[in-house]
């Protein structure tokens, strides 16, 4: 079904708009609300937040990105972690919520 009050680029189809592509040749579709909303939300994070998040979306769509390489403080967190596992020593139940309430988690 065509709607001649749209552009000719517009093209309706069994009650579906068919979108145009792209300058790059993508098709642009529509997400869905809750995505939308977490976009919204991750435009106002700092960029680098924005960029770690969009590495993780990235992955889970997929897509392989490098590998990420630690710095040496990051790999001593870790290693303290891991230290920290094995002996048995993890957070309280307190501790936790504490941390979660201070996020707003």
């Amino acid at each position: 079904m065509l709607d001649e009050a749209r552009p000719e680029r517009w093209r309706w189809r069994r009650r579906r708009v068919v979108f145009p592509p792209t300058p790059t040749g993508g098709i642009i579709r529509p997400m869905t609300e809750l995505l939308d909303q977490a976009i919204r939300r991750i435009r106002d994070l700092p960029a680098e937040t924005q960029d770690d998040l969009a590495r993780v979306l990235l992955r889970l769509a997929g897509e392989d990105g490098p590998v990420y390489e630690l710095t040496d403080e990051e790999e001593a967190d870790l290693r303290q972690a891991d230290g920290e596992i094995a002996r048995g020593e993890f957070a309280t139940d307190e501790e936790v919520a504490a941390v979660l309430s201070k996020h707003a988690l």
